[in-house]
């Protein structure tokens, strides 16, 4: 009998970057409907992704390693 020992082990450097990601695709996800400019919750919804993410940045730099 085998028992499964993988563990993953999470840092909070791993949970930055995920959280930099998620963020990151947001704000791409509504590139194209800001660029077209037809409805105003696209770039609102930017917006929004961009502040996350910046919030992100400046909360988990000291986990990071980003240039400047």
């Amino acid at each position: 009998m085998k028992i499964a020992t993988e563990s993953t082990l999470k840092t909070l450097g791993n949970y930055a970057y995920q959280a930099i990601q998620k963020h990151f695709n947001k704000i791409l996800k509504w590139e194209k409907p800001v660029k077209k400019d037809e409805d105003p919750e696209a770039l609102h919804q930017m917006r929004v992704g961009m502040r996350r993410l910046r919030t992100a940045v400046s909360r988990f730099e000291i986990v990071l390693d980003l240039p400047q």
